[in-house]
């Protein structure tokens, strides 16, 4: 359900997904409440072969391959992508908050906004290029996912921990010096 609203929220005309949610993508689909219209699936992450249903499913769902995608669409020409002129103040992602408090909110942010953001971050935070992040919030969540772009803008070694109860060993294996942390998992951690 979450998925389904999250996609009728933001409008979004297409949809990107791992293989193993064809089924649910199905649903969504079949239910026509969303206006997504192009449905890539990331395929290959469970097996290279994939099944007889699974093949099914995505004739169902129109769903375009990943691989075959790839294979087509690099041929092409692309000069609408190397000649597009960006607008920093423009809406380059759209964010769903996790929802803890309530329904999730959707969060607007700009090519400005971020670049401000990792800025900000690089003149306050002393962080060099020899030091080592170690990646738990989530990418779509929206402080994981600026707090990656700070890293790879500064060149820092991203590591990935195993799990919160492997994250002090992970720490000393990988002489973790940045560690990007919302409060509650601080206090778990302690």
């Amino acid at each position: 359900g979450e998925l389904e609203d999250s996609l009728i929220r933001s409008k979004a005309t297409i949809i990107v997904f791992d293989d193993k949610y064809l089924s649910l993508i199905k649903e969504i689909k079949e239910r026509a409440k969303t206006s997504v219209e192009k449905f890539i699936c990331m395929d290959g992450t469970r097996s290279i072969e994939e099944s007889a249903e699974e093949k099914e499913l995505k004739k169902e769902i129109n769903a375009i391959s990943m691989r075959s995608l790839m294979k087509t669409e690099h041929k092409k020409e692309k000069k609408e992508f190397t000649s597009y002129k960006v607008d920093g103040k423009k809406m380059s992602i759209l964010l769903f908050t996790s929802g803890t408090t309530s329904k999730s909110k959707a969060v607007m942010l700009s090519q400005e906004g971020i670049a401000v953001n990792i800025w900000d971050m690089l003149e306050v935070e002393g962080l060099k290029s020899t030091d080592t992040n170690i990646a738990f919030l989530p990418f779509h969540h929206i402080f994981g996912s600026v707090g990656q772009l700070v890293m790879l803008s500064n060149g820092i070694k991203t590591v990935f921990t195993d799990g919160l109860r492997y994250l002090k060993d992970n720490f000393k294996e990988y002489k973790v010096s940045v560690f990007v942390a919302v409060p509650l998992l601080i206090e778990k951690l302690y």
